[in-house]
C-alpha cells in the first residue's frame, strides 16, 4: 500500500520551498553589491584557512574568503558577495564573500 502524504505536510513543503526559493532570490539581489558584516566564527565546518562565517547588515549568512590576518569574532569588516552558496556541504549559508576591508 503506498503511503500517501497528508495535506498539512503537502502545505508545508510547499511552504517551505517558496521560503527558500524567497531567500535564495534576495540573496541574489546582493550579489556584487558592498556590504558591512560582523564575524561569527573564524573556524568553519571543515577548517579550512581562509575563510569564515559572518553575517552582513541585512541577515545573509556569508562564507568569507580573505587573505592576511584573521579577524576576530565580533570584528566589522566590509565583503562583496560573489555567488551563491550551494547548500551541498550542509551549511545554512546564503552566499560566498569576498571580504574587501576591515
Amino acid at each position: 500500500m503506498p503511503v500517501t502524504l497528508s495535506p498539512v505536510f503537502q502545505r508545508i513543503t510547499v511552504l517551505t520551498d517558496l521560503a527558500m526559493q524567497g531567500r535564495r532570490a534576495y540573496t541574489q539581489t546582493w550579489l556584487n553589491r558592498e556590504l558591512s558584516a560582523i564575524v561569527e566564527n573564524t573556524q568553519n565546518r571543515h577548517g579550512k584557512a581562509g575563510q569564515y562565517r559572518a553575517v552582513s547588515e541585512n541577515y545573509l549568512k556569508l562564507l568569507v574568503n580573505y587573505t592576511g590576518e584573521t579577524p576576530p569574532p565580533g570584528s566589522s569588516l566590509r565583503c562583496v558577495p560573489v555567488s551563491l552558496h550551494d547548500g551541498g556541504d550542509g551549511e545554512t549559508l546564503d552566499a560566498i564573500a569576498v571580504r574587501i576591508s576591515g
